[in-house]
């Protein structure tokens, strides 16, 4: 699989009640594939897996495997505290179809490189699918660094990263010191256009999810028109700053706005205040962002 281009952080659909909505994933679906998204990926930060039981995870795969297969390439993001839930995952989301899986270093308590190498080779061991590392040190509380990254790749456990780090500096040592087949995705929304000039083949961002058409707008531009792909990183950067106001609970609200109904955020997040959303929708269509 190419790991490349723009890929959705997929937000997961939760009615008033907090209850997964897994019909709603066609219709998303048929959204980012009207705009050309390239792939998926399923249960990250963005689509709140902290917050959901495996079994939910695996349902919320299934559906978007089940609809996006033979349009965009999906990724299942399977990481989890321990070891086992990871590899239960890993092995659900290669049985639906999924075309390859991530995940972060198991979390909450602080582990050596030698521990998060065993979680990723367990993990890997399990499936023939590919596995990325899913790197976002912010929540995890470890960064996976160069040096694990290398051992990782050249024992044929991982086929490369998403790099949710906000460290541009940490970015580009990774894509100068991996090799070439290493495919290193850019996770932070600020600079996807100085990601890709370095070497990113891809970016994986929240904001896809209401916004895939200006993404892909971007990400084209990068080898067409540079001056144009600079004014549509700026474009971005404005559009970030209103959303995350209400990070996360917003894009479903600007989802609403796209006639996409796609539920809500799960507690403890909070929906938006009608007065707030209304605000961020002008503002978005001053920008012609939204009708």
């Amino acid at each position: 699989m190419n790991l490349k281009g723009v890929i959705t952080a997929m937000l997961t659909p939760f009615d008033t009640n907090g209850k997964i909505m897994p019909e709603a994933i066609p219709d998303f679906v048929d959204y980012q594939a009207k705009y050309g998204v390239n792939g998926i990926f399923v249960c990250g930060s963005t689509g709140l897996f902290p917050l959901m039981r495996p079994e939910e995870r695996k349902t919320i795969a299934e559906e978007t495997v089940k609809y996006a297969s033979k349009r965009m390439f999906v990724i299942v993001q399977v990481g989890a505290p321990d070891t086992d839930t990871s590899v239960e995952l890993a092995k659900h989301a290669e049985k639906i179809g999924a075309d390859g899986v991530a995940s972060v270093p198991p979390y909450y308590y602080h582990h050596s490189d030698e521990v998060i190498k065993m979680h990723y080779s367990k993990v890997a061991r399990s499936i023939s699918i590919p596995l990325y590392v899913y790197n976002i040190p912010r929540y995890v509380g470890s960064n996976v660094g160069v040096n694990l990254l290398k051992q990782l790749a050249d024992g044929k456990i991982i086929a490369g990263m998403k790099d949710s780090s906000r460290d541009f500096l940490h970015l580009i040592e990774v894509i100068q010191n991996m090799p070439p087949d290493f495919a290193v995705v850019n996770g932070t929304e600020g600079y996807i256009l100085p990601a890709l000039v370095a070497g990113a083949s891809g970016m994986v961002a929240a904001l896809g999810n209401a916004f895939p058409d200006l993404l892909v707008r971007l990400y084209h531009s990068f080898t067409k028109d540079i001056a144009e792909a600079k004014k549509l990183q700026e474009m971005v950067n404005e559009v970030k700053s209103i959303t995350d106001r209400f990070p996360i609970s917003s894009l479903y609200g600007i989802l609403r706005e796209r006639n996409v109904n796609y539920g809500y955020a799960r507690a403890p997040f909070q929906k938006v205040s009608k007065d707030e959303m209304n605000k961020m929708i002008e503002e978005l269509k001053t920008k012609g962002l939204v009708q």
